[in-house]
């Protein structure tokens, strides 16, 4: 309980940016822009309607309308059930958020301790580890992607093998199981990468494969690993295999590590000490003196730690050359296209590089063994010496923590509800059922900067609850696109109206200082027209998409 205070006194100090306002402030963390946190605030909605509209329109999520299963686009994350009472009692999406980041660098914390004293590390020492990886540098570079926050449930699998190779139990084996298979609640991304580690990594570790306790042990966690998985992973398949998703080449090729950034290190918090990183690369090393200490840990581990050690050497080495993906080549070989021919869901995968993610855990995880060890090492000397040496150990592993310290991080704000309430209002007062409404403008590129507007519309919808033929995701339809590419010529043109209407489009929401009243009332040579519903004074204007009997001519001054 004391260490679990201390953990949230130290996340709360990191975080306190954001949580100086925990109902109306984000970390945007390096990307600087709202759009992913407001996303996933959006998820964590959409999680917690589950319970009033049912497990069967779960993947019809409310976006890129009329497109079905468009849930299964990006990162379902249920595991954000947790926070779903404080929607209900507060209906505060933002607070729920922040509340889910805060919890999930606490168990990070908590998890990686408990880690640590199962490899007989000092209470001390495995407190002073948990909040070294609480502090893992790659989390707080992308604090912003809170579902590749949680790795707490990676450190509970890691911890039931470790545990298996003492004693194989009915328990051990459930207990890895619903690990690996909660791992896919917060993130598919990391329960993907995390089971090819482990399939490539597991073999390294000599657990008792001759022992039949072993055998029926793993069998029992395939159990609740398929239990928990299965709901979230055909589904997902399924939808991503019917829209034909996939990465191109030229995507995964830019976002695969390199190896010239596992030559700088990302420590430079509180203690300096990390080189600055490359023009345009990024920092994977965890920190100098965690390196070193990781190294120490190869060489002086111990005979009875020697196993597990050599189990997390393994997992960090294949960690890092999994993180080169495409830039990682054996003659004219690359492995990443044999592997994503193999695997299902690798084709799926964007951010290579985040197979670092498991690399730095794997190192802090090393770098506190390590300095244990070197720990016992003074306590056989005389009383003296082991007093000077205990101590300079014990500085080492906290300078090793403190290096680790986050630096600041850009905060931004979330949307309005309350001075948006005229409009949300009357779009759940007049929208005709089966229809959908477009928040204009419509997005202009690709980049994530570009959906700062679209997903602080798709937050706000949230209170009127109506789909929208908006959205953000990890995948696009291609009527996204389509759509994009029609509003680019302007609006309202016949084309325009027409896809509208045919999509299912019933009220239009636009910015007044984008879309004027006289340039939105223009008449088209379409069947349909823009009608004025109500005007407020938050800046946006309501149309109705209604159909013409007899359509005019358009005149010279159209928009087409």
């Amino acid at each position: 309980m004391l260490l679990a205070l201390v953990y949230l006194a130290l996340t709360i100090a990191i975080l306190w940016p954001s949580l100086r306002a925990p109902y109306s402030l984000v970390a945007a963390g390096a990307s600087k822009v709202a759009a992913v946190p407001l996303f996933n605030a959006w998820t964590m909605w959409w999680n917690a309607e589950l319970f009033e509209r049912g497990i069967a329109s779960y993947w019809d999520a409310p976006i890129f309308w009329p497109n079905e299963g468009t849930f299964a686009f990006s990162e379902p994350q249920p595991a954000t059930l947790i926070v779903a009472p404080i929607i209900w009692l507060t209906d505060s999406r933002i607070l729920a958020y922040n509340v889910y980041l805060t919890l999930s660098l606490v168990l990070n914390g908590l998890f990686a301790a408990a880690l640590l004293r199962t490899l007989r590390i000092g209470r001390w020492f495995a407190a002073v580890g948990g909040a070294a990886v609480l502090m893992l540098p790659l989390v707080h570079e992308q604090v912003d992607v809170v579902q590749l926050v949680p790795l707490w449930t990676v450190l509970w699998a890691l911890d039931s093998i470790l545990r298996m190779k003492r004693d194989p139990s009915i328990l051990r084996g459930v207990s890895g199981g619903v690990a690996v298979g909660l791992t896919f609640w917060t993130s598919v991304h990391h329960a993907l990468f995390l089971c090819v580690l482990l399939l490539l990594t597991v073999p390294l570790f000599p657990v008792r494969w001759k022992h039949k306790a072993t055998w029926i042990a793993a069998g029992a966690g395939l159990i609740p690993l398929a239990m928990l998985s299965l709901p979230l992973i055909l589904p997902i398949h399924s939808i991503l295999n019917k829209y034909e998703f996939e990465r191109s080449d030229h995507l995964v090729e830019r976002l695969s590590a390199k190896p010239e950034q596992y030559l700088s290190s990302a420590g430079s918090g509180l203690i300096p000490g990390g080189l600055r990183s490359l023009p345009g690369h990024r920092r994977r090393l965890p920190g100098w003196l965690s390196c070193a200490a990781a190294l120490t840990a190869v060489f002086v581990c111990g005979r009875r730690r020697r196993r597990a050690t050599v189990f997390l050497v393994g997992f960090a080495a294949i960690a890092v050359l999994l993180a080169l993906g495409t830039n990682l080549r054996i003659g004219d070989w690359q492995p990443w296209w044999t592997m994503s021919e193999w695997i299902p869901g690798l084709a799926q995968v964007r951010n290579v590089y985040r197979f670092g993610y498991f690399f730095q855990l794997a190192v802090v995880l090393l770098a506190f063994v390590g300095m244990w060890r070197l720990f016992l090492f003074g306590r056989c000397r005389s009383r003296r010496i082991r007093k000077i040496w205990c101590g300079v150990v014990t500085m080492f592993a906290v300078a090793a923590a403190l290096e680790l310290y986050p630096p600041g991080f850009v905060v931004v704000g979330a949307p309005s509800v309350n001075s948006n309430r005229g409009w949300i209002d009357t779009v759940a007062r007049e929208l005709p059922a089966g229809k959908s409404v477009l928040y204009l403008p419509y997005v202009p590129g690709g980049r994530v900067a570009d959906f700062d507007f679209t997903t602080r519309m798709m937050l706000l919808g949230t209170w009127h609850g109506a789909p929208s033929a908006n959205g953000y995701s990890g995948f696009f339809p291609s009527s996204h696109f389509e759509l994009q590419d029609l509003l680019e010529d302007g609006f309202p043109t016949r084309a325009a109206l027409d896809h509208l209407a045919l999509n299912g489009v019933g009220l239009v929401v636009a910015l007044t200082s984008l879309y004027p009243p006289d340039q939105m009332l223009v008449t088209t040579e379409s069947q349909w027209r823009l009608s004025p519903v109500s005007r407020h004074a938050s800046g946006f204007d309501v149309y109705r998409l209604e159909r013409i009997q007899n359509p005019p001519a358009a005149k010279s001054h159209s928009a087409e």
